[in-house]
């Protein structure tokens, strides 16, 4: 009777020490995952830029480890991202100018061309749209103190027109 008695006791005991693990663990995580992406906005047609500056020495240690070298740069979802702040529609296209690797562009607009980086559907005056980039740095390049440098330009598929243009940088202060 003590011997059962004993033995829930510990079964008990380990899965409470598991649990409170879990759930420290899942804080770390989430933490160490919170600069893992940067965030970004623009407003075609008016004045606001703001760069994107991006340190990987803030990134934590499951991201170094799990991947190195490939970074994520989003508008977040919902309002906001890609405001038209112009009078006309636009039919907005991206590219990034400047970066040494691999580029990928995506979105959760239904509209959006990943292969030519261009919204189909053309967005009206204070409209807006969400955008990723997630960006492959080749491993030569994560040696440096400055990483990368380039530039994310909107412009309007049909005249050709920038609409505007947000600097990035990607950094590591920990060298």
């Amino acid at each position: 009777m003590h011997i059962r008695f004993l033995v829930r006791w510990i079964k008990f005991f380990l899965i409470f020490i598991l649990s409170g693990c879990v759930v420290v663990g899942g804080g770390f995580l989430n933490k160490s995952f919170k600069d893992e992406k940067a965030t970004f906005s623009a407003e075609l047609g008016g004045n606001k830029v703001k760069p994107v500056v991006l340190d990987l020495a803030k990134q934590g240690l499951p991201k170094k480890l799990l991947q190195k070298g490939r970074i994520s740069i989003s508008t977040g979802h919902g309002k906001g991202g890609i405001t038209n702040k112009r009078k006309v529609l636009v039919k907005l296209a991206v590219k990034v100018q400047g970066f040494d690797g691999s580029v990928k562009l995506t979105s959760t607009e239904a509209t959006f061309n990943t292969q030519e980086g261009v919204f189909e559907k053309k967005i009206s005056p204070g409209g807006s749209v969400p955008l990723t980039l997630e960006l492959d740095i080749p491993a030569r390049n994560l040696k440096k103190k400055q990483i990368e440098s380039a530039k994310i330009i909107f412009y309007d598929k049909e005249s050709g027109g920038e609409l505007s243009t947000i600097p990035l940088k990607v950094v590591d202060s920990s060298l």
